[in-house]
């Protein structure tokens, strides 16, 4: 390994002595494979910790333990960053000559020690046929272990693949006799103009940009602007330790002792960034996690509610209210498991870019019901979780928000989203009033009954009217015929363009019918069916009709340009009658060879090209079509164009057509990490 692994490894060596260490993936990789290594580290720790748990606190055997391959991986950085060097090619950390000389001195002598690994071992090669191929498999065995051993011990590789070593000592000795002098890098990212430097970082993410930063300590000034734009607070809780064993007292300690770390450590953190304006100041992404929940405080003794949890709770909260009130660029905010007070609301209202609010299982403290607490006017986008907490609670929020164009709600089982009774009692204004993009998943029937009654009323006000462009209403239990037809007459007259019902139980002529009636404009359709009660989540389900019946009621669609639904193809892949022909000559030799010669096409019928076009020839509009399964997981899906003489071209949707995946834009979803494609006015 090169200077750099050693330095590294002796740090982490020092670390695993603490008692909450974990091991990190490093969040920029500069050099090669070091994102392999980190995962294979962290699953390395996984598996232990679960032997450990298993074993109820008792070493877990040798048989079970998993093979330690972060040796063999920092070797093939050895080998392959040599040879970058002698093919003008390397990572981000460049071709130095220091860097080169430190490379290959290291690297003759593993090569001296590896020919003497190889003077005690014994070349084995065992060949296998399939057909006409043959295979070489090549292994060593080295007698006495000890000299292996000896060379794993000192190059610091737990599991030595000796094969693959030994492949890559030739392979770089061809190279260096191909390319016999190294290349050092000539041309420095300095040497171009600041102002086109800035502008290639501003045109990629905040990881380049950190990248660019630590690549090249020189671009710190040039990238200040950019490396900071999105940033996550974590008010951290894991397992880290071995409790496994732990008394019931011990156990109870070890989450008093870590809650109180991670305390520390927290506003530790807040502190730094109070003293760094400047950082704070530059974050356009910022999100809030707490992950101490109730029960994990409970093990700590500190009860929800209690005078303890207000006093553990506050300093968490209010340091994170202080750092709000500098981010003055803040465009977008998520917070997850928190309780949103009243200083965060004023911190928030004094932020005029504050586009997007996101709130997972975050209840609003009772005093945000007064009336003194300011709006968010700026805020257009809102994103509401009330899983986990009390529903009225977590809706309250939106009473400061009286700009509301975006509205993502997501309720938790048996909760009911009762905007009747926050409406009524004055705690939020009628979500349809400003909503002109609404999403609402995991809805009851009486959440449904809600919907109804709210945009009834603001489609009946003289001189309003709805202003929905974009609706989603997603429900784990099957939506019956009258509850949807009176949402659909509900919701008439507004300009919806997109629509998605996913949860139905009726999904017959009347229902397009009276889709396509209500709604002229519609652009984008997506409907998912509920087989039977039982079937609670998104799925391929059965659908009563054929594909041709369903294509020809899209015929009443003028302008719609995406459909997507959830009738299943299974089998979407199904074998052609190219066995028959093996079978009747016994299956020889022979064939079986060329069987593998043969393509899927021959293999397997591949093409539902034609459905596309089955579609297309009933509603001319339409230029994508998606069989969907798991949300917005597509198992078929197609794009439709037109060529110069207006002949329909169908294609396959993957990453090279000019639309994939249409239809995660037609039915976003509120429980991904994904970009919600119905946010308007966010910075990226």
């Amino acid at each position: 390994m090169d200077s750099e692994d050693e330095r590294l490894l002796d740090v982490q060596e020092k670390k695993k002595k603490q008692p909450f260490w974990y091991p990190s993936v490093p969040t920029v990789c500069l050099r090669l494979y070091e994102d392999e290594e980190a995962q294979a580290a962290l699953e390395i720790w996984r598996s232990e910790f679960g032997n450990h748990l298993q074993n109820g606190g008792m070493e877990p055997s040798s048989q079970s333990k998993p093979t330690d391959i972060t040796g063999l991986i920092r070797a093939r950085r050895f080998f392959h960053s040599l040879e970058g060097y002698h093919t003008g090619s390397l990572d981000l950390t460049g071709r130095s000559e220091a860097r080169y000389r430190s490379l290959i001195s290291r690297m003759k002598k593993l090569l001296e020690d590896l020919a003497k690994v190889k003077a005690y071992s014994k070349r084995i090669e065992s060949v296998d046929h399939f057909g006409e191929h043959t295979f070489v498999f090549v292994d060593y065995e080295v007698t006495p272990p000890s000299v292996l051993q000896n060379f794993r011990a000192k190059w610091k590789m737990p599991y030595c693949d000796l094969g693959e070593i030994i492949s890559m000592a030739v392979h770089l000795e061809r190279v260096m006799e191909k390319h016999p002098k190294p290349i050092f890098q000539q041309l420095f990212l300095l040497d171009l103009p600041p102002e086109l430097i800035h502008h290639v970082m501003a045109c990629h993410d905040v990881q380049t940009a950190r990248m660019s930063v630590q690549s090249l300590t020189s671009l710190s000034s040039l990238s200040r602007s950019l490396q900071s734009r999105r940033m996550g607070l974590w008010y951290d809780y894991a397992l880290y330790g071995q409790i496994a064993s732990y008394t019931e007292e011990e156990t109870n300690k070890y989450f008093r002792d870590y809650s109180l770390e991670m305390h520390r450590k927290f506003l530790n953190d807040v502190d730094f960034l109070l003293s760094r304006r400047d950082i704070l100041h530059r974050i356009i992404d910022l999100s809030f996690i707490t992950g101490w929940r109730d029960g994990s405080l409970s093990r700590a003794g500190i009860e929800r509610g209690s005078d303890a949890w207000r006093t553990y709770m506050t300093p968490v909260w209010d340091g994170f209210a202080s750092a709000l009130q500098h981010t003055i660029h803040l465009s977008t905010l998520k917070l997850l498991f928190t309780v949103v007070t009243p200083a965060m609301v004023d911190a928030l209202a004094a932020i005029p870019t504050l586009r997007t609010l996101e709130c997972h299982a975050c209840p609003c403290a009772l005093a945000l019901q007064a009336n003194s607490q300011p709006s968010l006017t700026s805020v257009c986008n809102v994103i509401i979780d009330v899983v986990e907490v009390d529903t009225h609670a977590a809706l309250s929020i939106l009473k400061h928000l009286p700009n509301v164009r975006v509205l993502g709600v997501h309720g938790g089982q048996a909760q009911v989203l009762d905007f009747d009774s926050l409406v009524h009692h004055g705690y939020i204004l009628n979500p349809f009033l400003t909503s002109e993009r609404m999403i609402v998943e995991n809805a009851s029937v009486e959440t449904v009954f809600s919907i109804i009654l709210h945009a009834s009323a603001i489609a009946s006000m003289p001189g309003g009217g709805l202003r929905l462009t974009h609706f989603k209403l997603e429900s784990p239990f099957g939506l019956r015929s009258n509850n949807v037809f009176d949402m659909i007459g509900a919701l008439r007259g507004a300009p919806l363009r997109v629509l998605a019902l996913e949860g139905l139980e009726y999904v017959e002529d009347e229902l397009f019918d009276l889709i396509a009636t209500t709604f002229p404009d519609l652009r984008m359709l997506t409907l998912f069916r509920r087989e039977s009660e039982r079937q609670l989540r998104n799925r391929a389900s059965a659908w009563p009709g054929t594909t041709w019946e369903y294509a020809q009621r899209l015929a009443q669609f003028p302008h719609l340009e995406h459909f997507g639904w959830n009738f299943s193809m299974r089998p979407e892949i199904f074998p052609t009658t190219f066995d028959f022909v093996f079978m009747e000559e016994g299956y020889s030799e022979s064939n079986c060879a060329r069987r593998m010669e043969m393509g899927e096409d021959d293999l397997y019928f591949l093409d539902w090209a034609c459905l596309a076009r089955l579609f297309a020839a009933y509603c001319p509009s339409l230029r994508s079509l998606a069989f969907l399964i798991e949300h917005n997981l597509s198992s078929l899906s197609f794009s439709m164009s037109r060529d110069c003489e207006g002949r329909l071209v169908v294609a396959s949707d993957d990453f090279s057509v000019p639309h994939p995946h249409r239809h995660l834009w037609a039915s976003p979803s509120l429980r991904t990490i994904c970009y919600n494609p119905w946010v308007m006015g966010q910075q990226s």
